[in-house]
């Protein structure tokens, strides 16, 4: 293999040996009007200690330097808890091919194993079913017929 053409499927590999971790990726570009708006809010859910075990990363796609100015226009950083990471031109190509996306923010929900089990746009993703998400526990007295709260499934 070239080693100026690495796939991005090891590019996205390359961090997520780092830890064991599931991973929420979300590809973005510095000229795309949604994605502050959704890098926001995976930084708000990244401060969620229900996705304490869930890391949160995003990849630019067009400029390095556009993005740390957005980044760090401010006093402190800008999506703080949020792990950033960018990819040339030649990458973002080769990344939209093998993963089928054409605009963005574009997300690649991983499991610990590193296997995409979600991915799409944000209407796509649930971020309420997120490998690593600790669920709310739901109190024994809860769950008996009877109880104070009878536990329904429905669509609203």
């Amino acid at each position: 293999m070239h080693h100026t053409h690495m796939s991005c499927t090891v590019l996205i590999a390359s961090f997520i040996l780092m830890t064991t971790y599931m991973h929420n990726v979300d590809f973005w570009t510095t000229k795309c009007t949604r994605c502050p708006d959704a890098l926001d809010q995976l930084n708000e859910l990244a401060g969620d200690e229900r996705y304490q075990k869930v890391k949160f990363a995003s990849i630019v796609c067009d400029s390095c330097d556009g993005a740390r100015n957005i980044i760090d226009k401010e006093d402190k950083p800008r999506w703080e808890k949020v792990s950033h990471f960018f990819m040339d031109h030649d990458h973002k190509e080769e990344a939209k091919k093998i993963l089928g996306f054409k605009q963005v923010p574009f997300y690649v929900v991983l499991n610990a194993n590193g296997d995409i089990v979600q991915m799409g746009s944000k209407k796509q993703i649930d971020f309420d079913n997120l490998p690593g998400m600790e669920k709310p526990k739901v109190e024994e007295e809860d769950r008996k017929e009877g109880g104070a709260f009878e536990i329904l499934d429905l669509d609203f």
